[in-house]
Order: structure tokens, then C-alpha cells, then sequence
């Protein structure tokens, strides 16, 4: 059988025409090849770009400004305003209208819109920034008159400037830095829990207790003692975790006016077997350089124990000043002995200018060792730090009202 096959001519073949039949096919199966790359082209790879690579967004930290932020927080003493830099700035401060905090950075440079952007406290009417040529100022407008307040730098991070705003003075102001105070007034009471943020203090040897968090939950349940007490107002040198200076906190025993300071500590020992309270108290030479640099009496203690067996030579050598603080001294000893199963070691005079500096009456309270492993545990005790606490209150309760019976014998004479 003979197939035939139709050609371009449109005549028909026989089997000598399949070369060029084939020929034909082949030809007609490349042309459909070719319509369909036509119609469906194939994927175009588009060439590589370099991605562009954009400039990091401007942070606080990186950008124009070396005058960051500031926070407004309440304290127990009052108001305490942070301000953050980026890096340290020589500043002053000054106080005009009665309200107005004024901070003045050298080559200081700030945001004026965001500073003045919120109201960050009740207490703070007002927040005004400047921007000058060579210098910035931030201001502060309280609430009421400002008559204490303290401006300081944190010693651990010189970028922190903190303005403790300690509340109204006590007494009448009669000018001329005298102030007058009724006998009725309430006495005002400053403690002082040492070291805080990462000043820790001593580290207890077998809990690794911390001194920092010890003296200040015994400064706070003292606070709440002296608050229920109307003869009593009561400051505390640091309200948390936070680093205060030496020099901050007896200013702000002075500017409080304080009549009584009690700074609370813990010893530490290189012997393991020392244990129990020790008294400190500063000697003449501390009280005389306080007295140069402040030019008022002081009369300062570091205390810890009652010295029962304090001999009438040593009692003779120190001042009368000094003795006013040894009474209040022994009163706080007097109620530590009595309620709490420790050792007393006595009193040791000691050259102690910070507690000079602070107040006329000062305490410096030793509540026991960390480096004693029998010590340690009492005073990670909720109830060993309620008792010298209660002794803290106590003592300076008796204290009080022994003087005011001193007083009042002395008038009637």
C-alpha cells in the first residue's frame, strides 16, 4: 500500500519523494518552534543593583545634642530631678523667683521642644529650656518656694546631675542664715542608710548579704516610726538603690536643719569570730575642721554600742557638744541592749569629718558584722532589723525628751 503525503505544490507522492517530504516536517516543526519563542519569551535576569545603604537613624545618644533627658521622681525627702547628659559638662545653678531651679551646662547643647514637650511632675509647674551660643540652660519652676534644695553630679557616672529639692526649712527665717525654732516644733530627724547603688558596702561571708540593702530596710521601717510621730519630721539621705555622695547627704542634714542624724552601717572584721554593735564617735579635731569650713558648732558621734564603762578622763577630754552627742549615743544603745540577744563592744572615738559636717547631734549606727557568720544571719532577719530600728526611734525619743526636761529645769531656774 502506497501512502501518500501532500506536498507544497499540492500534487501527491510516492515514497521517492520522502527525503524532501522530510525535509518539509523538519522545517514546519523549527517554524513552530520559533512562533512559540515568539510568544512566550523566555525570563529576563535583570542585572544586579547595589543595594544603597542608608545612613542609621540619629539617637539621642548619637545625635547633636549632649543634654539627653531628665526625670522628676517623688522621694521621702521631697523631690529628686535627674538630668542625663551624653557626655560630662561643667555646669552651675542658681535659684531665682523662689521657684525657678536654673541649671546653666557650658557648651551645652539641647532640644528645647522636647525638654519643654511635658509636664513631668505636680510638683513641677514648668520646665523652660534655652539654647545659647556657647552654653544651654534648663529650669526647673516648683510648685512653692524653694528655700533647700542640692545639686550634685553622681561620683559613678559623672553624666547623672541630681537636684534634690528637700522641701520648705523648719522654723521662722529671720534673715542673715538665723533661723528660729519653737520649742513645740517637731524635731527633724535625717537617717542615712550607707553606701547604695554600687557602692555595696560590705558582703557578708557565708550569705553574701549586701550592707547597701540591710542599712536601708532598717532606715525605712525607723522612717515609719519617727512619721507617726508628730514631734518628729523625718528625711532619709536615699530613697532606693542609688548612689548619694558623702558630701550630699550631710548637706542635706544641714539643709534640713536637722536636729538629729543617724547613719546606719554594718562592720566587717578580718577575724570571723568579731561580732555584735560597736560605737564610733569623732573626736575634737574632726569637730574643730567642721567648724572651720561650716562656721558653726558641731558636735558629731559615730555610735554603734553603749560604753558602760566610759571612764570620767575620756568624759572630760571631750566637748560639751561632743557629750550632747554621746547621750543621744548611749539612749540608742541602752534600747539595742535591751532588746536584742548581741554583744555590745563599747564606743571608740574616732577623727570622723563627714559626721561633723552633718549636724550638731550625729549617730553613726554599727548594726552588727558581715563578716561573722552569726551576725549575718540576724541581719538578713525581718525582725532584727525591726528591733534596731525600734531601738533607733526610741533612743532618739528619749533623747528628745531628756533635753526638753533639761530645758525646761534650766528656764524655771
Amino acid at each position: 500500500m502506497t501512502i501518500g503525503f501532500v506536498s507544497t505544490s499540492g500534487a501527491t507522492g510516492s515514497g521517492r519523494n520522502r527525503p524532501r517530504l522530510g525535509l518539509i516536517w523538519t522545517g514546519l516543526i523549527l517554524s513552530a518552534l520559533a512562533m512559540s519563542q515568539c510568544a512566550h519569551p523566555p525570563p529576563v535576569t535583570p542585572p544586579s543593583v547595589e543595594p544603597q545603604i542608608q545612613p542609621p537613624a540619629e539617637t539621642k545618644e548619637d545625635g547633636p545634642y549632649n543634654i539627653l533627658s531628665y526625670s522628676v521622681d517623688a522621694r521621702r525627702n521631697g523631690i529628686l530631678i535627674e538630668v542625663l547628659l551624653r557626655e560630662p559638662l561643667h555646669y552651675e545653678w542658681f535659684l531665682t523667683g523662689g521657684e525657678w531651679i536654673n541649671l546653666t551646662f557650658d557648651h551645652g547643647r539641647l532640644d528645647p521642644q522636647q525638654m519643654q514637650a511635658s509636664r513631668p511632675h505636680p510638683d513641677v509647674i514648668e520646665v523652660t529650656a534655652h539654647q545659647f551660643d556657647s552654653s544651654a540652660q534648663l529650669s526647673f519652676r516648683m510648685s512653692s518656694p524653694v528655700e533647700k534644695y542640692i545639686v550634685t553630679t553622681d561620683p559613678y557616672s559623672p553624666k547623672r546631675i541630681l537636684v534634690m529639692v528637700t522641701g520648705s526649712s523648719q522654723g521662722e527665717y529671720r534673715g542673715g542664715g538665723q533661723y528660729t525654732s519653737p520649742v513645740d516644733a517637731p524635731w527633724v530627724v535625717v537617717l542615712d542608710p550607707g553606701h547604695g547603688g554600687r557602692d555595696a558596702g560590705a558582703v557578708g561571708r557565708t550569705k553574701k548579704t549586701i550592707e547597701k540593702t540591710v542599712t536601708f530596710l532598717i532606715a525605712e521601717r525607723a522612717a515609719k516610726l519617727f512619721e507617726r510621730n508628730p514631734k518628729f519630721r523625718v528625711y532619709v539621705t536615699r530613697s532606693g538603690d542609688e548612689n548619694v555622695p558623702a558630701e550630699a547627704r550631710a548637706r542635706i542634714a544641714r539643709e534640713a536643719r536637722a536636729n538629729v542624724f543617724v547613719s546606719i552601717h554594718a562592720n566587717f572584721s578580718r577575724k570571723a569570730s568579731t561580732h555584735g554593735c560597736k560605737a564610733y564617735y569623732c573626736g575634737k579635731t574632726a569637730a574643730k575642721r567642721a567648724i572651720a569650713s561650716t562656721g558653726a558648732s558641731v558636735a558629731t558621734v559615730e555610735v554603734s554600742a553603749v560604753d558602760s564603762n566610759a571612764s570620767a578622763e575620756n568624759a572630760e577630754q571631750t566637748t560639751a557638744a561632743d557629750r550632747s552627742s554621746m547621750a543621744l549615743a548611749r539612749q540608742i544603745m541602752d534600747k539595742i541592749a535591751s532588746s536584742i540577744q548581741s554583744p555590745v563592744l563599747g564606743t571608740e572615738r574616732r577623727d570622723s569629718p563627714f559626721l561633723a559636717n552633718a549636724c550638731q547631734t550625729s549617730v553613726r549606727l554599727a548594726a552588727g558584722f558581715m563578716s561573722n557568720p552569726t551576725d549575718e544571719a540576724l541581719l538578713r532577719k525581718k525582725s532584727y532589723q525591726a528591733r534596731i530600728a525600734e531601738a533607733i526611734y526610741l533612743g532618739v525619743v528619749a533623747y528628745r525628751d531628756r533635753h526638753e526636761r533639761r530645758d525646761l529645769s534650766s528656764t524655771v531656774e
